[in-house]
């Protein structure tokens, strides 16, 4: 599974939002994907947001839901830094 490409989507929606100081990047990102998921026909959509904490660092949360087409879904929350 390392390594597997789990699917594709499509971004569908973006905006630039006010940061707290106004001199930082902050950005809202929502998307929607459709794929296989433990072998099974999935969807997937959330958002997130991403924050410019320092110039050329990133701060990224976000959260969403996955659906399978056996009708299980799991709600997600999720972080990262680059």
């Amino acid at each position: 599974m390392l390594g597997d490409k789990l699917g594709e989507g499509k971004v569908t929606g973006m905006r630039i939002l006010p940061s707290a100081d106004g001199r930082m990047v902050k950005m809202e990102v929502t998307f929607q994907s459709q794929g296989k998921l433990l072998g099974m026909d999935s969807q997937n959509m959330g958002s997130y947001v991403v924050y410019e904490r320092l110039p050329g660092q990133f701060y990224g949360e976000g959260q969403g839901i996955t659906m399978t087409s056996e009708g299980e879904s799991a709600i997600w929350h999720g972080f990262g830094v680059g």
